[in-house]
C-alpha cells in the first residue's frame, strides 16, 4: 500500500486553486499512492476529478470519513488566501507525529497583522512542517505580512498540460465562428471569474477608451472585440455598462464554458487586469496556446512574463492605463507579435510542464517519492485534468 495524502480544500467557486488541487491528487494516485480531498464542494470536485481513485469527501459523507482520511496521511491544507485551513487536523497530525503542509495560493492583501484570520494563520504555521507558496511573490507576502520565516517556505510554481493547451488555428477559427466573431476581428480576451478581483469594469472601461482613441488610426483597434469566458457577480453589471458605453456589439460576455483549451486559441491577446494573483493558471494556459498575455504586475506574474519578450506587463490601475497598454500591443507589427507568441509557448515548454514543475511540487512533500512520480508515467493522464475553467 502506498503513502496517503489528504488535501483540505475550502469552499469556493471553481477556479485555479481547485484545479491545482485536483492535478496534484490525480498525479499522486497515478503514481500508486492514495489521495483524498476533503471539501464542502464535494459534488463539483468529484465531478471534475478524472481519477476515480481520488476519494472526494464532503459534508454528506459518513461523519467519520474525513477523520479516517486524515489519520495516517500526510495532510495538505490548501489556502486561497491567508485564512487558516485544516487547523484541527494540523494539530492532530502534530500530536500523532504525521507530516502536514500548507499550499498557499495568495498572500494577505494588506499589511494589517491584527485581524483574527492572520493571527490564526501565524499560529498554524508554527505547527506545520512546511509551507509551499505558488510564487516568490506569495512567499514574500507571507514573510512580510504574516512574519513567516522564508527558510520555512518553498516556492513551487503551477504548471499546465502542453499537449492539451497548444496552438491550434483551426480550433480557434471554429470557436470564433461559434461565438459569432468577425473573421478579421482582433480579439482581446480572458478566461476567468467575473468578480472584483479580476476588475472587469476596469477592463471594460479601458477597452472602450482604446477603441475610441485608437480606432481612427490603428487597424487592430477598428477590428477589436473583447471576449470574456466565465461567470460571476459582475457579469450583468458589465453587460449594462457596455450598453451605456455603446460598445455592446464589441463586447462578448460569453459565460462559463467547458474545455478552456477550445477557447484560448480564439484570442489574439489575453488580458488580465487583476488586483491580486498568486500564479494564475489562465496565464500558463494561454501562453501554452501561443497567445501572449498583457497583465497587471501583481503576484507572480513577472516570474513568468518577461515584458516584450514572451508577453506584456503594464501597471493598469485606471482605464487610461488599460487603453495605453492595449495601444502599445496593437501598434506592433505581425512579425513582432508572432515572435512573442512563439516565445510564450516556449517559456511554458521549458519551465511549466508537469515533468518540470509538478515533480518539484511533489518533491516538497516527500523527496524520496518525487522520482517515483516521474518514473511511474503518472504525469501523462489518459483523461484531461480540470484547469482554470469557471462554473460560477
Amino acid at each position: 500500500m502506498g503513502h496517503a495524502f489528504t488535501f483540505i480544500l475550502p469552499a469556493g467557486p471553481f477556479g485555479g486553486v481547485q484545479a491545482h488541487t485536483i492535478q496534484l491528487a490525480c498525479a499522486i494516485v497515478r503514481a500508486g499512492d492514495n489521495a483524498s480531498i476533503i471539501t464542502p464542494d464535494a459534488g463539483v470536485i468529484r465531478e471534475r476529478t478524472p481519477e476515480r481513485a481520488v476519494a472526494v469527501i464532503g459534508p454528506r459523507d459518513h461523519p467519520f470519513a474525513a477523520l479516517r482520511a486524515s489519520l495516517g496521511a500526510t495532510l495538505i491544507a490548501v489556502r486561497p488566501d491567508h485564512r487558516a485551513m485544516g487547523f484541527p487536523q494540523a494539530i492532530a497530525m502534530r500530536i500523532l507525529g504525521r507530516a502536514s503542509f500548507v499550499i498557499q495560493h495568495n498572500a494577505p492583501s494588506s499589511d494589517s497583522m491584527n485581524d483574527p484570520p492572520r493571527r490564526l494563520a501565524r499560529v498554524q504555521h508554527r505547527i506545520i512542517d512546511r509551507a509551499i507558496a505558488v510564487s516568490g511573490a506569495v512567499r514574500d507576502g507571507l514573510s512580510h505580512r504574516l512574519g513567516w520565516p522564508e527558510c520555512s517556505m518553498v516556492v513551487r510554481h503551477n504548471w499546465t498540460e502542453t499537449d492539451r493547451f497548444r496552438p491550434d488555428a483551426a480550433r480557434g477559427r471554429a470557436a470564433r465562428e461559434e461565438l459569432g466573431l468577425p473573421r478579421d476581428a482582433w480579439v482581446v480576451g480572458t478566461i476567468s471569474r467575473v468578480n472584483q478581483q479580476k476588475r472587469p469594469l476596469l477592463m471594460l472601461e479601458g477597452f472602450a477608451r482604446f477603441i475610441d482613441r485608437c480606432g481612427p488610426s490603428v487597424a487592430r483597434a477598428r477590428r477589436a472585440h473583447l471576449v470574456w469566458i466565465g461567470d460571476g457577480p459582475l457579469r450583468e453589471p458589465c453587460a449594462a455598462r457596455a450598453r451605456e458605453l455603446g460598445i455592446q456589439d464589441r463586447v462578448h460576455l460569453v459565460g462559463p464554458r467547458d474545455r478552456p483549451e477550445r477557447w484560448h486559441p480564439v484570442f489574439d491577446l489575453s488580458l488580465l487586469t487583476s488586483s491580486f494573483e498568486g500564479f494564475p493558471l489562465t496565464m500558463l494556459e494561454c501562453m501554452a496556446c501561443g497567445v501572449p498575455m498583457l497583465a497587471n504586475p501583481v503576484g507572480g506574474i513577472a516570474e513568468c512574463i518577461d515584458d516584450g519578450r514572451n508577453g506584456f506587463i503594464a501597471a493598469m490601475e485606471e482605464p487610461d492605463d488599460v487603453a495605453a497598454a492595449l495601444a502599445r500591443v496593437a501598434g506592433l507589427d505581425d512579425v513582432e507579435l508572432a515572435r512573442i507568441s512563439d516565445c510564450a509557448r516556449r517559456t511554458i515548454l521549458e519551465r511549466f510542464t508537469p515533468e518540470v514543475a509538478m515533480s518539484a511540487t511533489l518533491e516538497a512533500f516527500s523527496a524520496h517519492r518525487a522520482a517515483e512520480f516521474v518514473r511511474s508515467g503518472g504525469l501523462a493522464p489518459e483523461h484531461p485534468i480540470p484547469t482554470s475553467e469557471v462554473t460560477t
